[in-house]
């Protein structure tokens, strides 16, 4: 992806999406996976949503018609996602050599930027004050390749203070990388 925008991992769908169906159910799952409390058939709150790109324009059928009406009856636009759910991103390009990345349609997620960034310390006293396995979501974006510049400050803080849950072997290949990541090349 654009090196200006961020990067990403793009993950397959658990099935084909063959139709629109297929692809809401998509949608649903991964608004459920960023939103647990989400209620059944959402793809959005106020604080975010699911987003989809095209890669043919126009896309097959009456794919984009259908999206629209979904999203504008289950989903709720945010700076980066139109009001008819479509992603303003530009097409992704693969880290490798740069060309578009070959799939024919992509479902994201994005939120509602906060008026002022939160700092890394934050960030940190956040995932170490709360009691609920939300930890699991950093960790899993580290592992997932899904990183931000904080991650190494977070880390630093989350490790000098040693909560129990660094324990979790869940945890351990997220924290091998992080460990490595933190010391110094030679």
């Amino acid at each position: 992806m654009n090196a200006l925008l961020g990067q990403g991992v793009l993950v397959p769908c658990s099935r084909a999406t063959e139709d629109m169906a297929a692809l809401i159910e998509e949608a649903e799952a991964l608004w459920k996976a960023e939103d647990r409390r989400a209620s059944a058939g959402s793809i959005g709150a106020s604080w975010g949503c699911v987003g989809v790109s095209f890669r043919a324009e126009p896309p097959p059928g009456d794919w984009l018609r259908a999206w629209a009406a979904h999203f504008q009856a289950k989903g709720c636009a945010v700076s980066s996602v139109s009001r008819d759910g479509l992603l303003r991103i530009p097409w992704p390009l693969t880290a490798a050599d740069g060309t578009p990345v070959n799939v024919d349609v992509i479902l994201g997620t994005a939120t509602k930027a906060e008026a002022t960034s939160p700092t890394s310390e934050t960030i940190a006293d956040a995932w170490l004050g709360q009691a609920e396995r939300h930890e699991r979501y950093f960790f899993e974006n580290v592992r997932r390749g899904i990183r931000t510049a904080d991650d190494g400050l977070i880390w630093r803080t989350i490790e000098e203070r040693k909560p129990c849950w660094l324990r979790d072997d869940a945890y351990a290949e997220a924290i091998a990388i992080l460990r490595r990541e933190a010391v110094p090349a030679a």
